[in-house]
């Protein structure tokens, strides 16, 4: 019958009855039951999670629920759970600027514009929040002082950036060979260099609506729109200014290669 629950479900939410939540500093909080909810195998978070959570299980089933606590930081998170056999384990992501363990509905998703997927990030809100307030110069600290040619005639092909990159919050598609991965460029030593690679978009699940609320990606410092043009131009002036050499090899590289397409 429509409607009628699984066995799967009836077994979480019994588990439910019993299982305590780690929300803080190692305390131990009840589960209120009126907030579990089952997410199908086809829910979207259901999917990203198995994909980019270790621990996870592809043939286990997922939960969300809060806790019963007073304290404003905790009793609006929402925590995830999962049926792995018989028994339920508690999801959750470090944020890796904070060091601080969070369920996965307090981390941030990102997208690239090359293929438009919903990834989980390695931040929670409140860091990505900071992030943005300082990587527009580190972009400029980087364009500016370039490791190698390699790496500016990347930069230069990408142009200005004004949304949030980082390797490391934001972690690139895996490509099994890393001469062909775009966002990476190789010195003259050898070595690996990481190319910003600025993300399209950024939402978070929010526990009141239900539903994903975009998060703000812009750089704080970065030029007006409408001023992009003008930076950019006078950007492109200083590096030819300071690298002449190697600023003519790269425009005529990525002119051959633009007529090459």
């Amino acid at each position: 019958m429509a409607g009628e629950e699984s066995g799967n479900e009836i077994l979480i939410k019994n588990l439910c009855g019993e299982f305590e939540v780690d929300a803080e500093e190692d305390e131990m909080c009840k589960i209120k039951m009126e907030t579990v909810k089952i997410l199908g195998a086809e829910d979207e978070r259901s999917v990203i999670y198995v994909r980019d959570i270790d621990g996870t299980t592809a043939d286990g089933t997922f939960a969300s629920c809060k806790i019963e606590t007073e304290d404003d930081d905790y009793k609006n998170k929402e925590y995830i759970l999962q049926l792995q056999g018989e028994s339920l384990k508690q999801i959750s992501r470090e944020c890796k600027i904070m060091y601080e363990p969070n369920p996965p509905t307090a981390i941030v998703e990102y997208c690239f514009a090359e293929d438009d997927v919903w990834r989980l990030s390695n931040v929670s809100e409140d860091a990505c929040t900071h992030y943005i307030g300082s990587k527009f110069k580190n972009w400029q600290e980087m364009i500016k002082n370039p490791t190698c040619e390699a790496a500016l005639r990347r930069m230069v092909e990408i142009g200005l950036i004004t949304t949030i990159f980082d390797p490391l919050a934001f972690p690139n598609p895996v490509v099994e060979n890393k001469d062909e991965d775009p966002w990476l460029a190789k010195d003259d030593r050898g070595k690996y260099v990481n190319i910003p690679h600025p993300v399209k978009a950024l939402r978070i699940w929010n526990t009141d609506t239900q539903s994903y609320a975009d998060v703000a990606g812009r750089l704080v410092g970065a030029p007006p729109v409408e001023e992009e043009a003008q930076y950019w131009g006078e950007m492109m002036a200083y590096l030819r200014e300071h690298f002449p050499e190697e600023m003519e090899r790269v425009e005529a590289a990525i002119k051959k290669s633009e007529e090459t397409n």
